[in-house]
């Protein structure tokens, strides 16, 4: 079984960079985690995409995408200003660890998920994603511009961002997985309980399918 190790040099996708903390150490945690992960849900490597959503007390809505390696995730959101998924308004970005834990007594061959978001960064894709950020001082900016990628974690650890979302602050979650679909309890658009008693124990009807690429 291959064991994939963190790069000191960060992680470079095409939406981010992203350099965790204890690079040198080549720690054997890390290593024994990455390894309980693939053994655990070796299919759910890959890149996951939801259907469309809405969310929060206004018309809008948004679609989510996961990306998992052995022992980071990135959730990309995709928000619109509709209620359809058609006017696209900005990207949202968390990036972070997961650790994976054992069936036990969970039903549908559901298995526990434990999400900690360490980075987060937003970009306004349109003009009035732009305006409607400048407007609301998303995260505390006022001067969003079209397609830049502001890093904003340092406001979302002190929960000033619009988002469910604290960084740094692990979420309990529950999944179930086949070859081209993927299930959570609650992680979608706006996270999972952050209390390990409140872990759902029944799977969300929302669905993740198999995708090429991150948007």
């Amino acid at each position: 079984m291959a064991v994939f190790r963190k790069n000191c040099t960060g992680v470079i996708s095409s939406i981010l960079i992203f350099s965790f903390s204890g690079c040198g150490s080549d720690s054997a945690k890390d290593v024994a985690d990455a390894t309980k992960n693939l053994a655990r849900a070796p299919g759910l490597v890959g890149i996951w995409k939801s259907t469309c959503d809405t969310f929060g007390p206004l018309s809008s809505s948004g679609r989510s995408l996961f990306e998992f390696e052995p022992l980071i995730y990135r959730k990309q959101i995709l928000m619109y200003a509709d209620a359809q998924c058609a006017t696209a308004m900005g990207k949202v970005v968390y990036t972070g660890e997961f650790a994976l834990g054992n069936t036990d007594d969970l039903a549908e061959n559901a298995r526990r998920v434990d999400l900690t978001p360490k980075k987060l960064h937003v970009t306004a894709t349109t003009e009035s994603g732009v305006s409607a950020m400048n407007l609301a001082a998303m995260c505390g900016i006022k001067d969003w511009t079209l397609n830049k990628e502001r890093e904003v974690t340092e406001a979302a650890v002190a929960g000033n961002c619009l988002f469910a979302e604290k960084v740094g602050v692990t979420q309990f979650d529950i999944f179930a997985m086949d070859d081209q679909t993927l299930k959570f309890g609650k992680s979608f658009l706006l996270g999972s309980v952050t209390d390990v008693a409140s872990r759902p124990s029944k799977l969300s009807d929302r669905t993740f399918s198999k995708a090429e690429k991150l948007e």
